[in-house]
Order: C-alpha cells, then structure tokens, then sequence
C-alpha cells in the first residue's frame, strides 16, 4: 500500500502560493510603485512646460499670420495692422496687442491676455535686460521687430523667451528677425 504523503506528493502538485512567496511579491510591486510615481510625476511637470512652450510658439505664429494676413483693429479713427506680444519676466501672462506704425507697446492697445499654465513663470526675455519686450510684426514679410515698452529698436538677432517650472530644464521659445519661430 503507498503511503499517505507519498500519495499526496506524487499525485497532487502543490497549486498555491505561500505567505512568504505573496509577501515578497507584494513588496515588490510596492517597490517598484515608489520608483515609478515620482518619476511620472517629473514627467508630467516637463510635458505641461513644453506644451506651455509649444502653446507660446503657435501664439507667436498666429500673431504674424494676422499682421502678414492684414488684420486690422479699428479703434477709434486708428487703424491698427501691425500685430505683436508683450513679455515680461516673471509674468505669468502675455499679452497680444494691435497698433499702428508707431511700434510703441501699451495696455490699451492689448485685444488678449493668455495665461500660462500655474506655476510656470517667464523667467527672462532676451535680449533686454529690463526684463521685457515686445515683438511686432512687419505686415509685409513676416519679419519680426524687438521693441522696449517705448518702441526703441531692442539689439540682437533673436528674441529669447524662458519658461520655467521648478524641478525641470527650461524651455525656450526663439524668434529670429527673419521671422522663424523655434522651441529650444
């Protein structure tokens, strides 16, 4: 006659896990859900700043559609064709605003304001160290101008603005006089 335990070892493989077996399973996956959260996390924080980035980038290019287009704002007996955005560091805003051939920037001539997304910041606009400026547009070609808050000519070839979100590299967005406008 076989045994009992013979029987049970031979005929009955063992179908089910031990308490320790599921424990260090469990501490696994825990492990591994620890790793991962402040990962996705820091993901999530870069992907709103490029996206805040890339938003930006399509303002800009809308902005110098409508001045090449000749979208023109009557207010008044002015008439306002030339179209440009106002940074400022530390804003958490832009402004898009229509004026004439005078290329002087002021809040009465803004026709939107865009918020940037919380917690996102302009940390500098380049290449005025005030800390602002303005790119207007030239109906023509496209092309675009760096101006001050009195509509003096701004020096360089490139109009540089920085978001910044803390924890994550920033992101830029370049505007070339020729009228190209890039994320770095």
């Amino acid at each position: 006659m076989i045994e009992r335990e013979q029987y049970l070892s031979t005929n009955n493989p063992r179908t089910s896990f031990t308490l320790i077996e599921l424990l260090v399973a469990v501490a696994i996956i825990a492990l591994l859900t620890m790793i991962t959260i402040p990962a996705f996390s820091g993901f999530t924080k870069r992907q709103t700043l490029y996206q805040a980035a890339k938003d930006l980038k399509t303002e800009l290019r809308a902005t110098q559609n409508r001045t090449v287009s000749g979208v023109v704002v009557e207010v008044g007996s002015e008439k306002r064709g030339r179209w440009g955005i106002h940074f400022a560091a530390g804003a958490k805003f832009y402004e898009i605003f229509a004026t004439t051939d005078s290329l002087v920037y002021s809040s009465d001539r803004v026709r939107a304001t865009k918020t940037l997304p919380s917690n996102i910041p302009i940390s500098a606009v380049l290449p005025n160290a005030a800390g602002s400026a303005n790119v207007i547009f030239n109906r023509f070609n496209g092309e675009a101008g760096f101006y001050d808050n009195n509509g003096n000519p701004l020096t360089g070839s490139t109009l540089t603005v920085t978001l910044l979100l803390s924890g994550t590299p920033p992101a830029s967005v370049i505007v070339e006089r020729g009228g190209k406008i890039y994320e770095q």
